[in-house]
């Protein structure tokens, strides 16, 4: 809170719970600052029947694994419209273990 209300603080930039984006924007718009905020939940991936296979794989797969999956807006939920989850799910498994883990120092490793 003393940090959002400062006078110094020219704009606010928070990732953390939906309660406290609202405390800190309160906070923030005592000095008029501007906020920049990502809050609460994680929306899902959604996949339809009609999507390009490939790309909605690579792009869960990225959105998965990117960071070993240690950030905010990593895809953690992936609905998938039932006509193509065998495939998706067949694609995806192929592509999760074709990941090489290891030394992050070792030049082959990707994980």
């Amino acid at each position: 809170k003393a940090l959002a209300e400062h006078a110094t603080v020219a704009k606010l930039d928070l990732t953390g719970g939906t309660e406290t984006g609202m405390l800190a924007a309160a906070a923030a718009s005592r000095n008029l600052a501007r906020v920049c905020m990502e809050l609460g939940g994680n929306a899902p991936v959604l996949v339809f029947a009609d999507a390009d296979l490939e790309q909605a794989v690579n792009g869960v797969a990225f959105g998965a694994f990117v960071a070993s999956g240690q950030t905010c807006i990593s895809a953690k939920r992936v609905l998938v419209q039932e006509a193509l989850l065998p495939a998706f799910r067949e694609r995806l498994v192929a592509k999760a273990k074709g990941i090489v883990l290891g030394d992050p120092m070792a030049a082959g490793t990707q994980m």
